[in-house]
């Protein structure tokens, strides 16, 4: 049933990594974006998302992590991901205000940081601008 014109459209999007140390949190976001098409793989810690990216470092694109973990925060793991696969985008989250993440000053310039808590219509949008996909290709319920 699929057209060749839009055949490619749900295959050509690159597989999103979610890293987060709540259970729930997690459980949420992989869910909703599964709901809407994506190919997700979670983890609860740095050192799973390692593990996950390095097996499947060809499908993965994209990263979206919280930004205060233990043991390893967000931009850490997001610069030993980026040293595995440079061209991954990375997506930060976080429940912590402006402030509080000031001090991991120029780690988080130039990238996307989703608050918490949000939306699914809010975590779709962050996720589609940073695949650069159209509206036109977004889920029309949204």
């Amino acid at each position: 049933m699929e057209s060749p014109s839009n055949a490619e459209e749900p295959k050509s999007r690159p597989a999103i990594l979610v890293v987060d140390d709540d259970p729930d949190v997690l459980m949420f976001i992989v869910a909703t974006l599964r709901r809407h098409g994506h190919t997700v793989f979670g983890a609860q810690s740095g050192r799973e998302a390692m593990s996950v990216l390095t097996q499947q470092k060809h499908l993965i694109g994209v990263v979206l992590t919280d930004v205060v973990m233990p043991s390893l925060n967000g931009p850490e793991l997001a610069e030993r991901l980026v040293a595995v696969n440079p061209n991954l985008t990375v997506i930060y989250m976080s429940g912590y205000k402006e402030e509080h993440l000031a001090r991991f000053g120029p780690l988080l310039n130039n990238c996307s940081v989703l608050s918490k808590p949000f939306t699914p219509q809010e975590l779709l949008g962050a996720i589609y601008k940073c695949m650069g996909e159209p509206p036109a290709t977004r889920s029309a319920g949204s």
